[in-house]
């Protein structure tokens, strides 16, 4: 079952990240909105195994209205979430502007720790979107034939991917 991230009441008011462990879910701007968890004072983070990545999603259940503040090259925009690896120290901000699709792939993080902003618009222009996370497996490896003479370019390869919990024999 897939949940969404939730925090207990008055969690908020430390202004510590809010940690999330599990390896798949939402996070929702209704409860940034009511809890002030997943906001600028504490904002949320994602921790998956070491090894791990992030695949994250966007879906709005709104358009944006054409009173929005900011305009991006002729178009009404607002920004609805940031979200910043703090390993590699690159931060990305989610905007979603008028005619945009409501479902976005945003990115697979390159680390195991993500921090997420999110900005639940104004009273006025209200913003209602989650963002689904998922974790993947970032180890690939392949399979060389073995064989005598040089590598074959035309040789496919072969691909696994790693989950934390799975056992290899040797």
């Amino acid at each position: 079952m897939i949940s969404v991230a939730t925090c207990p009441e008055h969690s908020c008011t430390s202004g510590h990240p809010i940690k999330v462990t599990n390896s798949e879910g939402y996070l929702a701007s209704l409860v940034t909105s009511s809890s002030g968890c997943g906001s600028d004072l504490c904002p949320w983070v994602l921790e998956a195994l070491p090894g791990q990545r992030f695949n994250l999603t966007f879906r709005s259940f709104v358009r944006v209205q054409t009173d929005a503040k900011h305009q991006l090259g002729g178009r009404f925009c607002q920004r609805l979430a940031t979200v910043f690896e703090r390993s590699s120290q690159v931060s990305k901000d989610i905007t979603l502007c008028d005619n945009d699709a409501s479902v976005v792939r945003i990115m697979t993080s390159s680390h195991e720790e993500v921090k997420l902003k999110l900005y639940y618009g104004t009273q006025g222009n209200p913003a209602y979107f989650v963002v689904h996370y998922q974790g993947t497996s970032a180890v690939s490896f392949y399979v060389a034939p073995i064989r005598d003479g040089p590598p074959d370019p035309r040789q496919a390869f072969s691909f696994c991917k790693y989950q934390a919990d799975q056992k290899w024999p040797v």
